[in-house]
């Protein structure tokens, strides 16, 4: 129980009353409920969705969309991947890359990045119909979060242990990263329909080319770079249910 509460605690804004001491090793646990919260922020934002298109257009459904992700998730995932690209676009030694990683100020990169993200996001929901748009808002969390606990279980702290992500990075991580794999794909089976279960298997590519990425400029993952990679798995989700989805029409 405390696991689940320490997921939505870091993973959202949703309230708690604070009878609840948490501590590290429940949030290391809460990894395992990661899909669970997913599931939670996508429905919540998939029927406000659904709701305004009862009063207006797609576009404002799109907008709305946007507007309940950000404020569910405090913008947690959009801040990482500004922080992400502002350090890995720097071009600098890696000690450096860190450093302008957790300024909390935004740059060029970061304020692209973030607005490319949000640009995609708007785009791909706005083009699906609202049957398949409202089933993808679910479920791109669901995946998002099963990855990023795949990329917990597989990777080691770029910051050895005095980031954020260290709290996730600790002995048992592997085990957790299957459980959270596991309840991913059990939650998007449920949908019952292959171009999602599709979607998500797809999704391993991008997932496995960001991390080999972020490997490669700063020699393992922060928490910053796994909200990165939330948004980025989410969007190419999004991006391979429209794909695998036309495929099937043709």
């Amino acid at each position: 129980m405390r696991g689940i509460v320490a997921a939505f605690m870091f993973l959202t804004t949703l309230p708690f009353p604070s009878m609840w001491q948490i501590n590290k090793k429940d949030f290391a646990n809460s990894v395992i409920f990661f899909p669970f919260v997913g599931l939670v922020v996508g429905t919540i934002c998939a029927f406000a969705y659904s709701f305004m298109g009862s009063f207006s257009t797609g576009l404002m459904q799109a907008a709305v969309y946007l507007l309940f992700m950000c404020l569910i998730t405090g913008a947690l995932h959009i801040d990482g991947l500004g922080d992400t690209f502002d350090g890995i676009c720097s071009f600098r030694p890696k000690e450096r890359m860190l450093e302008i990683m957790k300024d909390s100020s935004i740059g060029t990169y970061g304020a692209v990045a973030i607005i490319i993200d949000l640009m995609i996001r708007f785009s791909i929901v706005q083009s699906m119909n609202s049957k398949l748009a409202f089933i993808s808002i679910i479920l791109a969390p669901v995946t998002a979060k099963a990855y990023i606990g795949l990329l917990i279980g597989v990777s080691r702290d770029a910051r050895e242990g005095t980031g954020m992500g260290s709290m996730f990075m600790t002995y048992g991580k592997e085990k957790r990263a299957i459980i959270a794999m596991i309840l991913g794909l059990l939650i998007v089976v449920c949908s019952l329909k292959i171009i999602f279960i599709s979607a998500f298997i797809l999704c391993i590519f991008p997932a496995v080319a960001f991390r080999g990425l972020v490997y490669k400029k700063i020699s393992g993952m922060t928490g910053d770079t796994m909200g990165a990679a939330n948004e980025i798995i989410e969007i190419s989700f999004m991006v391979f249910v429209i794909i695998i989805s036309k495929s099937f029409t043709m």
